[in-house]
């Protein structure tokens, strides 16, 4: 999970955008899935729910309303998701 500057356009981030790592994480799928894309789709829930925790802790800290969250975009390089 990646931090980028407020001072782009939400969407696509250019190839030379500067990225703070937030989190990262590696780890076994902990439920079984029936397919692939259920297992992607997963995956992605995951990550949108710990861009969520680090985006109202990050509002919290510095507004001091954990409810004013800035923008989070979600990537994922699954074409058939």
């Amino acid at each position: 999970m990646f931090a980028s500057p407020a001072t782009g356009a939400p969407g696509f981030l250019s190839p030379d955008a500067q990225l703070t790592l937030l989190a990262y994480a590696s780890h076994r799928q902990r439920r079984v899935t029936p397919s692939s894309f259920a297992a992607e789709v997963y995956a992605l829930l995951e990550g949108v729910r710990m861009a969520l925790e680090l985006a109202s802790t990050q509002a919290h800290v510095f507004t001091g309303d954990a409810h004013a969250l800035a923008a989070i975009d979600v990537y994922t390089d699954n074409l058939s998701l």
